[in-house]
């Protein structure tokens, strides 16, 4: 399971995200200043698929991606990796760029997912890939979750428990509902803990008028420390 929440400022926005996954995933490489199109982004990767499932570029465009386990997967082989997809769209120069670009993106190849875009200003745009149609919504509200078993469950159980705690979404409360283990610690959690998988990270970005940003904390959040801000100006 996966965990989004975010908070809208005037000029910008802060969100936190938590990526549950396998104990036995080769351990993600740490965010870094990349270039596309020769455009700014921060983003981990995933060294087993090349991807990966959090981006922010210098436009202030940021990128979430969270798994589809609700959705049947589709079958055979041959499918690209969704985190490749949102390195794809890391040149996006705003939100209705972003919308074209996948768009034209013959997702098919792709097992289901859900994307959340964030851009100064903006309303929240939640795309949404089923294996058989592009759903796109405007002006959603999070958190958002996923999780590989008992997928319903576990996504009510978190929003229930963010509605619960965090009565204002300050970057505070938003960091604390990340790093806890209500009701108890184990795979219902934001900081999530099964025998077999666990939440391997907890990543904050923030943009504000004059600056893009991006902290990292690997490991589980209960216990692990947002490293300093890898930042690029705005442009």
């Amino acid at each position: 399971m996966c965990t989004l929440s975010f908070r809208i400022e005037p000029d910008g926005f802060e969100l936190w995200f938590s990526r549950d996954e396998r104990r036995s995933r080769a351990p993600a490489l740490a965010p870094a200043v990349q270039a596309a199109e020769g455009l700014p982004f921060l983003a981990p990767r995933d060294p087993e698929g090349g991807g990966t499932w959090l981006t922010v570029n210098a436009r202030g465009l940021a990128l979430a991606l969270l798994n589809d386990y609700a959705t049947s997967p589709l079958r055979g082989g041959g499918l690209e990796s969704r985190g490749a997809l949102v390195l794809s769209l890391a040149a996006a120069r705003g939100l209705d760029d972003a919308e074209r670009r996948l768009g034209q993106r013959a997702l098919a190849a792709f097992r289901p997912f859900e994307l959340v875009a964030f851009a100064p200003g903006e309303a929240v745009r939640r795309f949404a890939w089923d294996g058989h149609a592009l759903s796109i919504e405007r002006g959603v509200a999070g958190p958002f979750a996923s999780s590989a078993t008992a997928h319903a469950e576990g996504r009510e159980a978190r929003r229930a428990r963010f509605a619960a705690s965090v009565r204002a979404p300050t970057s505070r409360a938003l960091e604390r509902f990340h790093r806890e283990h209500a009701p108890s610690r184990g795979p219902l959690s934001a900081c999530m803990h099964r025998a077999d998988a666990k939440t391997q990270s907890l990543a904050r970005v923030r943009v504000s008028r004059s600056r893009v940003a991006m902290a990292y904390a690997p490991g589980s959040p209960c216990r692990s420390r947002l490293r300093p801000d890898l930042e690029l100006a705005r442009v």
